[in-house]
C-alpha cells in the first residue's frame, strides 16, 4: 500500500514539475524552519493552517519575514550571501511598503 502512495505522491510532484510549480523555488536550498520551530509546539499546526489560507495579513508575513533576513544579514560573514540576502531583504522591504500603502489608500478611500 505505501508503494501506491509512494508512486501517487511522486507522480503528482512530477506533474507540478512538468506545469513549472516549483520554478520560482530555490533548488538544493535548505528550508528554512527556524522561525517554524521558534513556536511552541501547540501553535505551530494553527499557524500553518491560517498561514496556508490566506488568513494571516500579507503585511505580517513580509514584516517577519524582513526581520528573518536581517538577522541572517547580521549573522552572514560569506560576501556573496550577504548580498543575496541584502537584495532579498530589500525585495522584501519594498513589497511591504507597497502592502502598506495600499492598505492606507484604501482606508482613506473606504473614510469618504
Amino acid at each position: 500500500m505505501s508503494n501506491a502512495w509512494q508512486r501517487l505522491a511522486e507522480d503528482r510532484i512530477n506533474e507540478a514539475i512538468a506545469r513549472g510549480d516549483f520554478a520560482d523555488t530555490a533548488h538544493g536550498q535548505p528550508l528554512d524552519l527556524e522561525e517554524y520551530f521558534r513556536l511552541p509546539a501547540d501553535e505551530r499546526a494553527g499557524l500553518t493552517l491560517l498561514r496556508n489560507s490566506g488568513a494571516i495579513p500579507p503585511e505580517i508575513t513580509l514584516l517577519k519575514e524582513a526581520d528573518a533576513l536581517e538577522h541572517k544579514l547580521a549573522e552572514c560573514e560569506d560576501a556573496t550571501r550577504r548580498a543575496e540576502l541584502n537584495a532579498r531583504l530589500q525585495t522584501t522591504r519594498v513589497a511591504l511598503a507597497m502592502a502598506l500603502e495600499r492598505n492606507r489608500i484604501r482606508a482613506r478611500n473606504s473614510a469618504l
